[in-house]
Parts: C-alpha cells; sequence; structure tokens
C-alpha cells in the first residue's frame, strides 16, 4: 500500500479506538487505525488501528495506506480515509448502532459513533476511562492529546518513557514522551533512517489530518501510490514534493467496489 503509518490503533501507550471496522473516517486515515488492539499492552496482538484496518486490505479502516497494524500505544484509530477537505469513503447509517462493527467493544459500539444528518458514520472517539480500562487493562485512559489527530483515544499510564516503547522502530522510546498528565504520547518518527529500518524508500514527513510527522512512501508520480483497491488506486493520489498525497474517493462506486454497497463517497 502507499502511506504506512504504524500508528493506530485510534495506542500509544493507547491502543487502538479503532473507527471500527464499518464506519468510516472523518478525513485523514491513520491506517494506523485506532483498532481495538490491545497489542503491545496488554499483550494481546499489535494492531494499530481498528483492525478493520487491515493493512493492505479492503478493510475498512485502511483507508489510505497500508495499514500495519501494530499498536502503538495510545489510540489513534481516527478511521479516516482522507486529508482534512478531501472526499472520503464513509459507511451510511440510519442510527449510530449501523456503524458499529460486527465484533463490536466498548470503545466502538454505538455511543462512540455518530450518524450525520446526511447519513453516513463518524467516529467520536473513546467516552470513558472505563471503556479503555475494559478493552485494555486499569492502566488505559481516555483522552486527548494522544499525538495522533483531534478525537479522543485510549492512551497507556506511565511513570517513565520507556513503558511507551513498544519495541518497534517507529514506537520505540524516542517517539513518545511520558507527558506531565502522565500517559504515553506519540511524538511521531524522528527520522527517514528509523522509517526504512521497517520499510524500504520509506521518509518521516508531515502528513495531513496529523500532529505528528509519520513514516510515508516516496514517488515520482501517482502510480506509484496506489494500492490496487479502488478508492485507493493511482487516480486518488498526487505525487507532491515526492510524497504521496491521498486525493480522496472520485465516486461512490469506488467506495462500493472497496467495501460494500453500503458505503457511500462524502464530500464530493
Amino acid at each position: 500500500m502507499s502511506i504506512v503509518v504504524f500508528a493506530l490503533a485510534f495506542a500509544l501507550g493507547a491502543a487502538s479506538c479503532d473507527g471500527g471496522g464499518k464506519g468510516a473516517g472523518t478525513g485523514a486515515d491513520s491506517d494506523v487505525d485506532s483498532d481495538t488492539d490491545s497489542d503491545a499492552d496488554t499483550d494481546a496482538d499489535s494492531d494499530s488501528d481498528s483492525d478493520s484496518d487491515s493493512d493492505s486490505d479492503t478493510d475498512a479502516d485502511t483507508d489510505t495506506g497500508t495499514d500495519t497494524d501494530t499498536d502503538t500505544g495510545t489510540d489513534t484509530d481516527t478511521d479516516t480515509d482522507t486529508g482534512p477537505g478531501n472526499p472520503f469513503c464513509a459507511m451510511t447509517c440510519t442510527e449510530p448502532s449501523d456503524c458499529a462493527p460486527s465484533e463490536e467493544t466498548l470503545i466502538d459500539d454505538a455511543n462512540n459513533w455518530e450518524c450525520t444528518a446526511e447519513g453516513t458514520c463518524v467516529y467520536l472517539g473513546c467516552t470513558s476511562n472505563e471503556e479503555c480500562q475494559a478493552v485494555y487493562n486499569p492502566s488505559w485512559i481516555c483522552t486527548e492529546g494522544t499525538g495522533f489527530g483531534t478525537i479522543p483515544g485510549c492512551a497507556r499510564l506511565c511513570d517513565l518513557v520507556d513503558e511507551c516503547n513498544l519495541g518497534s522502530p517507529w514506537y520505540d522510546g524516542d517517539n513518545y514522551i511520558c507527558n506531565g498528565e502522565g500517559f504515553c504520547e506519540y511524538t511521531g518518527c524522528a527520522d527517514a533512517i528509523e522509517c526504512t529500518e521497517v520499510v524500504d524508500d520509506y521518509v518521516c514527513a508531515p502528513m495531513a489530518g496529523y500532529v505528528v510527522d509519520v513514516c510515508q512512501t516516496t514517488c515520482e508520480g501517482p502510480e506509484d501510490c496506489g494500492t490496487g483497491i479502488a478508492a485507493y488506486d493511482a487516480d486518488n493520489y498526487d505525487c507532491i514534493d515526492t510524497l504521496c498525497v491521498y486525493t480522496g474517493c472520485n465516486s461512490e462506486s469506488e467506495c462500493q467496489d472497496s467495501w460494500d454497497s453500503e458505503y457511500t463517497c462524502v464530500g464530493l
């Protein structure tokens, strides 16, 4: 896939409050995914977004890149598909319960979603510490400021930054701080060398929709960015300054071909 953001898991000290496997995004795919994976923290698996974010598949969460499903310690799942202002694929709904994944947890059930007036799903994030603790363990809280986007996510409590280290070059001690509020906050990738330790030809750079730098693929043209999925192939990207930039879905049919008939393209 073209953009890999090892974040997710909507986790970093947090896991991903994924936007669930069904709902759609709000603007910038983390591919990271806010998975409900507790992975690195609860020794469950290691996901970086709500594993609908199936790393390089047509998972609802994957949306713009290669989801790597590696929990990042702070829930980052922002089931979002595109940069702010760009069209994105979203699941349609008549009520919030339509947005929850089939195997819902307390961080992606009906009260974590909004069904907009236009009839599309928007993930709202976690709503309480209890939700995060039930999905992960008692050392997790629901908070903003996890380092991924602006919606509340699950984050791991810490006394020392070493407690945030997930063991991956993209998610070890130099990618977090144990902040003043006592939880792991993701600070992004440190440099291109760190990125290429995991994937060749990746660089560390800003990305629309993220508040930290992330590892992402380089390109010479849009054809280098496509993932082979209808809503994420070459005609959905620009290559700007050698970086793949997702421009959004082009039609409802692209979203439906990528997922199913319950999806639409929002913002056309």
